[in-house]
């Protein structure tokens, strides 16, 4: 899918997402009768989908910074481990993890954008079999970290997945996390690479350590 279709993508989902609150405020301005719990309830429907929005809009301009080249780094020394560990705690289930990774490794990298970018494969990956969490192996020395996650979902475009947003994002969102991971992994001197595993989906991640300096 090309760029512009990206857009045009986004754009769709965005008005779909402002839609209801349109409509809600249409209703509410009108007054005609409203009971008292008709109007809780478009008023719920105004806070739920301008929160909704507010994500989708972050997501949107998240991914096109990251288009443009523009996101920005910091280094911090990690512990691979405590990474990992907290991308979990942020999804839900707890995956199978095949950890290989010495305890004392310290890697310096972006630890919010690597987290970003573990969360979004890992939703993805969760998102594909919710019956099953995904097998998650995981490596690390100084200079280098690599994950790979291979879930049992469907078959599915595996070429599709990052060139084009999801069809059907887990979150509610636009659908661009893996597009986003990618460019993350881009920025640790790294890459994200997908195929298929069976009927399933094999992401391969892997960054390089960064040497800029610290804020």
């Amino acid at each position: 899918m090309a760029e512009r279709s990206i857009h045009d993508r986004i754009a769709h989902d965005l008005k779909a997402a402002l839609s209801p609150i349109q409509t809600a405020a249409y209703v509410l301005r009108r007054g005609d009768a409203l009971q008292e719990g008709t109007t809780m309830e478009l008023a719920a429907v105004i806070e739920r989908q301008t929160r909704r929005l507010a994500r989708m809009i972050d997501e949107a301009s998240e991914w096109q910074r990251a288009a443009d080249g523009r996101l920005s780094l910091r280094a911090d020394d990690i512990l691979p481990g405590e990474l990992l560990e907290a991308c979990l705690a942020a999804t839900d289930g707890a995956p199978r993890v095949h950890w290989t990774t010495p305890a004392d490794i310290v890697f310096r990298g972006d630890g919010y954008r690597l987290q970003q970018m573990l969360v979004a494969m890992l939703a993805f990956a969760s998102g594909r079999d919710p019956g099953r969490s995904p097998g998650i192996e995981a490596s690390a020395t100084p200079g280098r970290l690599a994950w790979t996650m291979i879930d049992a979902g469907p078959a599915c475009e595996i070429a599709a997945l990052l060139t084009r947003p999801a069809d059907a994002p887990a979150d509610d969102g636009l659908g661009l996390g893996l597009l986003l991971a990618q460019a993350i992994a881009r920025c640790h001197g790294g890459e994200l690479r997908v195929s298929a595993a069976g009927s399933g989906v094999r992401l391969e991640c892997e960054v390089r350590a960064l040497a800029i300096a610290e804020d």
